[in-house]
């Protein structure tokens, strides 16, 4: 088989999985704030902060293991999480959170690393078939990112319709949704080893010293890597998306399905979010890999500025806007199935499909998101409305900022190669190149010159 169609195949195949188990999980977590508020909310806290401090570990442990064992392993607490909902216990709610806490940052950031290496195989086989000599060669991890994610939104599409025909109780909502993640678990036992690729080699050099030391035994070698990582200034930038993405999710997941005073309203809101996600993380994503990533992002804050702008103008003006709510999540949906996409696709690219890159994108995302949980209990909607919009600012500059100076790197880089006494230099023996692939991290614009001297 091709490497392009295993790519693609294989991320139709995981992004099918997801969407069975996401299914069940999404309308749960959706629920659990108007069926249980206090405890939801509490809940939904532990599961994101737990997430962020396990995603600190993470990345050995998928070095070890591999992510397609550790997507496996991450799955389980998510039915379990699920079925302890059936004994209405509030302490074991909280315990399951936080092994689904634990189960997230081994699921989410395998899942990035999985992708990633489907994107350096695909490229792999381009490149032996000669593909891509006329121009600069890119992964193709948009839109294979897309297609995971379109399946993925899918799954709200699929669990709000079960949901809005069962009668919302919770024994029969925790019922039907632990069988259908039990499904969804069985289903990534299936997925295909991604062969071996040269790429690879990289993974293997940057982890093998921690894995002949064991787990343990590599987290001080992991820690080094992602302070860095998490200190690069392009990647500081780049982490107040992080930060306005969770503010963003969790204001839409937690705050806003309450404000929701017509019952009748509620699962179909929930449908034009699945559907604009599923829409928008295809289209924003190839769109990303054909014309420009942070051009595609850019898109994604406007549709954002507007969700939030129909949010405050319900609350602020009363009921009889209530059907703004469509236009709010379906714009919500947009940019909860696009800007995973691109952020998935930029780190790639800017950082060579590090785990470390996955995992500090899980561990600030889930921080805020526990936090915004936490807080939605108490606080108003237009105090956490507020919020969302001065995080949007920032993290819109931030990305300009970031895309000016790739940009500026990227010239300075084609303008060193042009010079009259080395017109081409492609063995990485500049200074430029020389640092980029000595330590990418370290490269104070995140491994740009090196990934620009590729493509020239």
């Amino acid at each position: 088989m091709k490497p392009y169609t295993f790519s693609v195949l294989n991320a139709f195949y995981i992004g099918f999985s997801f969407f069975i188990l996401f299914a069940a999980y999404n309308p749960t977590e959706a629920y659990m704030t108007r069926l249980y508020p206090k405890v939801g909310f509490i809940a939904l806290g532990i599961i994101y902060f737990s997430f962020c401090v396990f995603s600190n570990i993470s990345s050995p442990i998928i070095a070890r293991f591999g992510p397609r064992a550790c997507m496996i392993a991450g799955s389980i607490p998510y039915a379990l999480f699920i079925a302890s909902n059936l004994l209405s216990i509030e302490y074991l709610t909280y315990a399951a959170a936080l092994l689904i806490g634990l189960g997230a940052a081994l699921l989410w950031p395998a899942q990035g690393a999985y992708m990633a290496r489907l994107g350096n195989y695909s490229l792999q086989g381009d490149a032996a078939a000669g593909a891509g000599e006329k121009g600069p060669k890119k992964t193709n991890m948009g839109l294979l990112s897309g297609i995971f994610f379109l399946l993925n939104g899918f799954c709200n599409i699929v669990g709000f319709l079960i949901t809005n025909f069962l009668a919302i109780t919770p024994t029969v909502l925790v019922t039907v949704m632990s069988a259908i993640s039990a499904v969804g678990i069985l289903s990534m036992c299936f997925m295909r080893f991604v062969p071996p690729i040269e790429p690879k080699k990289d993974d293997v050099q940057t982890h093998a010293e921690p894995e002949r030391r064991g787990v343990l035994g590599c987290l001080g070698g992991y820690f080094a890597p992602l302070v860095r990582l998490m200190i690069n200034p392009d990647m500081l930038l780049f982490q107040l998306t992080f930060i306005f993405y969770g503010c963003f999710y969790s204001f839409f997941a937690g705050a806003v399905p309450p404000l929701i005073t017509t019952a009748a309203y509620v699962s179909p809101c929930l449908i034009c979010r699945g559907v604009a996600n599923m829409i928008c993380s295809v289209l924003l994503g190839k769109a990303g890999d054909r014309w420009g990533r942070f051009g595609a992002m850019f898109v994604t804050y406007l549709m954002a500025a507007g969700a939030v702008v129909c949010v405050l103008a319900v609350v602020l003006a009363g009921p009889q806007l209530e059907w703004l709510f469509f236009a709010a999540f379906s714009l919500f949906g947009a940019v909860e199935g696009s800007q995973p996409v691109l952020i998935y696709a930029i780190s790639e690219e800017q950082w060579s499909g590090r785990s470390e890159a996955f995992a500090l994108w899980c561990m600030v995302r889930s921080f805020v998101c526990g936090l915004f949980f936490i807080l939605g209990g108490s606080v108003g909607a237009v105090q956490l409305g507020i919020v969302v919009g001065v995080m949007m600012a920032l993290g819109f500059v931030g990305l300009l900022v970031m895309w000016v100076r790739i940009r500026r790197a990227a010239r300075g880089a084609h303008a060193y190669q042009a010079l009259p006494e080395e017109p081409v230099i492609s063995t990485g023996s500049s200074p430029i190149d020389g640092l980029a692939a000595a330590d990418p991290v370290a490269s104070p614009l995140g491994g740009a010159e090196e990934a620009y001297s590729k493509q020239v």
